[in-house]
């Protein structure tokens, strides 16, 4: 293990749902490589990371927290939120139908198949991404990182969220323990990194491959990860009524088990229009929280 990459301890004794994090330390790094992504320097902070992509078994543990706690609700066989804004057009947290052979929704509660436990959560949108974090953190005792309206992140907030733009370069290009590798960890994408090219175009168990410099997994491919910003938000006023619920393309970075080998500096932004954040069968997340 890395001297700047410990697990944190204390946080996975107190933890309701147990996440399996390393202390990163922050530092000045140069994002982008001029060529897919523009170059500039950046400075990111200490950040508490979570190792492995978050998985089905935690997303419904923070589930089931989120349902016997009045967070949400079940309608039409399906997740709705009873806590916070969410967009017009998808307005669910999450849809057990899309993956009838990984989760089922009785009495209540999400179960997932054993199988599939410990595979990356995929087939959730930004909006359900952010609400998950939420409910994570209530769980575990953390105060949110977003804003139940506006889905910004809280100054000072102790939660978990998804990493920004910067921070997940940063951490998938090794951080201060930076090699300067191609993929996350070495220049051979097959040892650290599950692409179309040897994934078999499905998803894997996470951790199955060797770690980044920092001790993070999959970082270059299993899922895409999303990231917390949106590009270039605008705000529905209109609809929200002074709400502001910030709406745009979102962000995820990272090749997935259905695509090409990509490069460290590789992002995608989602075409959808605003509100159409729908989820995909190759995103996910893994979550950061400050230190």
């Amino acid at each position: 293990m890395c001297s700047l990459c410990v697990l944190c301890l204390s946080c996975a004794r107190q933890a309701r749902i147990p996440v399996d994090e390393a202390l990163v330390r922050g530092g000045s790094f140069t994002v982008g490589d001029g060529v897919s992504c523009g170059r500039y320097e950046a400075t990111v902070g200490d950040l508490v990371v979570s190792r492995y992509e978050i998985t089905w078994g935690q997303f419904a543990s923070a589930m089931n927290y989120a349902l016997s706690h009045k967070l949400a609700e079940t309608r039409d066989g399906k997740i709705y939120p009873r806590k916070g804004l969410f967009p017009q057009y998808v307005n669910f947290v999450f849809d057990p139908a899309t993956r009838p052979d990984r989760v089922t929704l009785r009495s209540g509660a999400l179960t997932v198949a054993e199988p599939f436990a410990r595979m990356p959560l995929t087939d959730i949108g930004w909006y359900g991404a952010a609400f998950f974090c939420n409910a994570l953190s209530a769980a575990n005792g953390l105060s949110p990182s977003y804003d139940w309206d506006s889905w910004d992140v809280i100054s000072g907030a102790r939660g978990y969220r998804m990493p920004s733009y910067e921070e997940w370069e940063y951490l998938v290009k090794g951080g201060s323990e930076s090699r300067g590798c191609r993929f996350a960890g070495s220049n051979d994408f097959a040892g650290v990194a599950w692409f179309a090219l040897n994934s078999g175009n499905e998803p894997h168990e996470v951790g199955g491959l060797k770690p980044n410099e920092l001790g993070l997994y999959d970082m270059s491919g299993n899922v895409s990860e999303f990231c917390t910003e949106t590009y270039r938000p605008i705000i529905t006023a209109g609809r929200t009524k002074g709400l502001a619920l910030k709406t745009s393309n979102r962000i995820w970075r990272g090749g997935s088990f259905k695509s090409a080998p990509v490069p460290t500096t590789y992002f995608y932004q989602n075409i959808n229009n605003p509100e159409y954040y729908f989820p995909f069968a190759d995103v996910g997340l893994r979550t950061v929280r400050a230190r």
